[in-house]
C-alpha cells in the first residue's frame, strides 16, 4: 500500500490521458510528434528514440523522454527533490530501441541515487536508491523544491493538433463535458500536447497527500478546454483517490475503456465534481 509521500508527478499524461481513456490504450499509444526546441526526438512507429541531453535535470530528462515516447513517467515525491538538482548527460549518438535508451537512462541515474521501475500499468516509476549518497550538484538541497517553473516546449502557442481537439469539445456546463471520439483520438497521436498540458504537483494535508495541484495550464491546451485552471487540486479521477503513483497508473490502466470518467477537484476552497463523456458524434 503507498505511503503519503510517495507522489510526484513530473508529467502530467498519466492523469490527462485518463480523461480520454477510450482513445488511449498504453500498448499502442501512436505515433507521436516531436516538440519542437527539445533535445529528444523519435520515431515511435519504429521504435526508436533519440536522445541528445547534455547536463539536464533529471525530472526535464524523463519529461522529454516520456515526450518522445508516449509513455507515462512519474517521479515520487521522495525522488522529486533529487530529480530536480542532479544533472545527467545522455547521448545516444542517434536512433535507439526504446528499451535500449531506457536502459541507457536506468545507468545515468543510478550514480544521482535514482531508479526505474517498471509498472504493471505500463509506465514508469522514478524512485531515490535508499542510502544513496547524493550526487554533488545536490549537496545542498533539502526538503521539497517549489514547483518548477514550465519548461520552454510548454510555453509554445497551441498547435494544430489542440485546436481539432479543442473542435471536438462540447461544454455543457461549468463541470460537464462532452468529447466526440474524434477528438479523442487526436490524442492518441499527439499525446506530446498531454504532457504539455500543465503540471501535477503533489499536495499534503496533515502529513498526507491529498491529491495533485495544477500549474502551468497553457491557454487553449487540453486540460483549459476541458475547464481546469491553475491552483485546481484534483483529489480523484474515476473513483480513484490520487495518493500515490501507482494509484494514478491504475486508474489510467483501468479506466482507459470508459467512456465517462469523474474528477474530484478542490477550487478555492470548494469542492467540485466534473463529468467527461466520449460521445459518438
Amino acid at each position: 500500500m503507498p505511503t503519503p509521500s510517495r507522489l510526484r508527478s513530473a508529467l502530467t499524461l498519466t492523469l490527462t490521458a485518463a480523461l480520454l481513456l477510450a482513445a488511449c490504450h498504453k500498448s499502442d499509444p501512436g505515433p507521436s510528434q516531436p516538440v519542437a526546441g527539445d533535445d529528444a526526438a523519435a520515431d515511435i512507429s519504429a521504435g526508436t528514440v533519440s536522445l541528445e541531453l547534455r547536463n539536464e535535470p533529471v525530472d526535464a530528462v524523463a519529461e522529454k523522454l516520456a515526450s518522445a515516447a508516449g509513455k507515462p513517467i512519474v517521479i515520487d515525491a521522495d525522488a522529486q527533490a533529487v530529480a530536480h538538482c542532479a544533472r545527467i548527460t545522455l547521448l545516444t549518438g542517434g536512433p535507439v530501441p526504446l528499451p535500449n535508451a531506457i536502459r541507457l537512462l536506468r545507468e545515468a541515474l543510478d550514480p544521482a541515487g535514482l531508479s526505474l521501475v517498471e509498472s504493471e500499468a505500463g509506465g514508469i516509476i522514478v524512485r531515490r536508491i535508499p542510502d544513496k549518497p547524493l550526487p554533488a550538484t545536490c549537496a545542498r538541497a533539502t526538503g521539497e523544491p517549489a514547483a518548477p517553473a514550465p519548461s520552454e516546449s510548454a510555453q509554445i502557442p497551441a498547435d494544430v493538433a489542440a485546436e481539432k481537439f479543442a473542435a471536438g469539445v462540447r461544454k455543457i456546463s461549468e463541470t460537464e463535458y462532452e468529447l466526440t471520439q474524434a477528438s479523442a483520438d487526436l490524442l492518441k497521436g499527439d499525446q506530446a500536447e498531454l504532457i504539455r498540458s500543465g503540471r501535477f504537483v503533489p499536495t499534503q494535508k496533515d502529513g498526507k497527500v491529498v491529491g495533485l495541484k495544477l500549474f502551468g495550464i497553457r491557454p487553449s491546451s487540453v486540460l483549459a478546454t476541458l475547464g481546469l485552471q491553475n491552483g485546481d487540486l484534483v483529489t480523484e479521477l474515476g473513483g480513484y483517490a490520487l495518493t500515490g503513483p501507482d494509484l494514478a497508473l491504475e486508474a489510467y490502466t483501468k479506466l482507459k475503456g470508459a467512456k465517462k470518467v469523474e474528477m474530484t477537484i478542490e477550487r478555492r476552497g470548494a469542492t467540485q465534481k466534473f463529468l467527461y463523456r466520449v460521445v459518438e458524434k
